[in-house]
């Protein structure tokens, strides 16, 4: 498998967590598990991540839809190392996707219901922003860093046991791109 490919299939890993997590749920209930005193806590766990991850889609699903197309397109014709930083730094960019998603359906509600608009009192919406902002960065960023983990490390085995062809190009190690400066790191995905 080749590096471009796992990039690509690793972009679903939150819809897959979200199906998994779901179907283990429908199989463990009626399995008993919640009649075992000892056992109880494995479907309320798993209800538990399926309500935040349910509950949370309309915050996080449409922006990280719109983030995965992003990448999708723009990692066409590039290198491997910059298709490994860009699914590296992708969670930073969710909150960003975040407020705009947000903003747009706060501007679009009022025209589409009738109500009164934001337009008439856009203080409204400065007022908002940051609060959207550090709710996404508080949430969504470590959200995102969780599955960027889980794909880093299924990656690193995966190139361990010889599935992913890694073609002799050396790929930075995730020590180095944590302590890195917004301006190396805009500089090294958009040079060419």
């Amino acid at each position: 498998m080749k590096i471009k490919t796992f990039f690509i299939l690793s972009l679903c890993i939150p819809y897959l967590c979200w199906i998994s997590i779901k179907a283990i749920s429908a199989i463990t209930i009626p399995a008993g598990f919640d009649n075992s005193p000892s056992l109880q806590l494995i479907p309320k766990f798993l209800d538990f991540i399926n309500f935040v991850f349910v509950s949370t889609i309309w915050g996080w699903g449409i922006p990280y839809t719109v983030l995965v197309v992003g990448l999708l397109i723009w990692s066409r014709n590039k290198s491997n190392r910059k298709i490994y930083m860009a699914a590296f730094y992708s969670p930073l960019f969710l909150p960003f996707l975040v407020v705009i998603e947000i903003l747009m359906s706060l501007l679009l509600m009022p025209v589409l219901s009738g109500a009164q608009s934001f337009r008439d009192n856009p203080l409204i919406l400065l007022l908002v922003t940051p609060v959207i902002f550090i709710y996404a960065a508080i949430v969504v960023t470590p959200l995102g860093y969780i599955f960027v983990g889980f794909g880093v490390l299924l990656f690193k085995l995966l190139v361990r046991l010889g599935i992913i062809e890694v073609d002799g190009e050396s790929l930075p190690s995730v020590s180095s791109m944590v302590f890195r400066s917004f301006r190396e790191i805009y500089n090294d995905l958009t040079s060419p």
